[in-house]
């Protein structure tokens, strides 16, 4: 991922890849307790593991975490690490997301055996406030373009007025179309994927 550090904020952004927990550590060992926000900014997610790595951290050094535009799969399972985690206050809401779903492996098979250590995972780093059939819905999607995702509700509501939405992908006659189905009557912050309102302000970027 590509780090950056803009005040009390880490901003990373980018593909999940193998080393990231490496150099994330080494911006918090030099900077200490002076960060305070992780802000999630655009990743498309990548290795979970370095995911569930990073997390961890952020979690033991009690750091918040912010979401800035999308925020898929491993990119997700970081921002679950934060003592708060909520919204940046940009881009547009409906373009401010986190996307859960299943791990795989390179191939692209669901990895199944890691089904029940990851769901209890996010259960503990979603305080268990997550609906484990929720959780259930993600694990198991079997095509790595499917996801459950959420939105900021107190900003954002589509059909139904859900801000929570499991989406799949069909192919047809060699294209590929994506439908999402509204979850109603629920939100992230009634599963604990989010824990305040309050939106976290984006530093200028370095000139």
């Amino acid at each position: 991922m590509q780090m950056e550090i803009l005040g009390d904020q880490i901003v990373m952004g980018g593909p999940v890849l193998a080393g990231d927990f490496a150099q994330f550590k080494k911006l918090i060992d030099w900077r200490g307790f002076r960060i305070n926000v992780v802000v999630l900014k655009d990743s498309p997610g990548g290795v979970a593991q370095e995911g569930f790595s990073i997390a961890e951290l952020i979690r033991q050094q009690r750091l918040r975490t912010s979401v800035s535009g999308r925020c898929y799969s491993a990119c997700a399972l970081i921002f679950l690490g934060g003592t708060q985690r909520g919204f940046a206050a940009e881009p547009p809401p409906d373009r401010n997301f986190v996307a859960f779903h299943g791990l795989y492996f390179a191939d692209g098979r669901l990895a199944t055996d890691a089904l029940a250590p990851s769901r209890e995972w996010i259960s503990r780093f979603t305080d268990r406030r997550i609906d484990p059939t929720l959780v259930r819905i993600w694990s198991k999607l079997e095509n790595m373009q499917d996801a459950v995702y959420f939105f900021d509700s107190a900003r954002f509501k589509g059909p139904e007025g859900a801000s929570v939405f499991v989406c799949a992908t069909e192919r047809s006659r060699g294209q590929r179309k994506q439908t999402c189905d509204p979850i109603p009557d629920t939100d992230g912050y009634e599963h604990g994927i989010f824990t305040t309102r309050q939106l976290t302000p984006l530093p200028p970027p370095r000139r």
